[in-house]
């Protein structure tokens, strides 16, 4: 071999050396991988994936879940409990409870609220933990209704609904990493992605 060709083989050569050398690591990809994936919301997605999380962002999935004390807007209609009273009373038949028994919680009370366009439910905090009061708003037909209320406090929302309304449902821990049904519903936790997009 000439020296030109010598020279563009060690220039060929260095180059790949060099490219091998950018990625991660074996053992860095390896640990990562290895170690179980965790949710890190939607907002991560965002960073690469901007024209599908706006696209996202548009549908009632990004709104399932909405914490009130980020956004009072949240709640369509005003928690008026003169006018639940007088709707529920025009059910008082159906009522597992008696009427004047029924809890109504106060807006300042209200934690998070599931469903944006035809019914609208609240989460409210009691002993800690989650649960769906028993109301709830029918925007459709501007009433409101009864909502499993002889047992609205026996099972918290995380163990009824939160596996479908929120991302990173955690039945032990009582919690939940995003208020939304995100990205992660149909993708799965995206932690080994987002710290190795090239490979995992």
């Amino acid at each position: 071999m000439r020296t030109g060709e010598w020279f563009k083989l060690a220039l060929t050569l260095l180059f790949a050396a060099g490219l091998v050398g950018c990625g991660p690591k074996g053992n860095q990809v390896e640990k990562v991988v290895s170690g179980p994936k965790t949710y890190v919301g939607s907002e991560e997605c965002k960073v690469c994936h901007l024209e599908h999380y706006d696209s996202w962002k548009m549908t009632l999935h990004s709104r399932t879940l909405q914490d009130v004390t980020q956004n009072r807007d949240a709640v369509i209609t005003a928690i008026d409990s003169d006018k639940i009273r007088l709707d529920l009373k025009l059910r008082e038949k159906e009522l597992k409870v008696p009427l004047d028994q029924i809890y109504i919680p106060k807006m300042e009370e209200i934690k998070f609220i599931i469903g944006v366009q035809w019914e609208q439910r609240y989460l409210v905090e009691k002993n800690g933990r989650l649960y769906i009061a028993p109301i709830q708003y029918n925007a459709w037909n501007n009433t409101w209704t009864n909502y499993r209320e002889a047992d609205w406090d026996k099972r918290p929302w995380t163990e009824k609904c939160g596996g479908c309304h929120a991302m990173g449902t955690d039945l032990e821990k009582d919690t939940f990493s995003e208020a939304a049904v995100g990205c992660e519903a149909c993708h799965g936790p995206a932690s080994n992605h987002v710290a190795l997009p090239k490979t995992a």
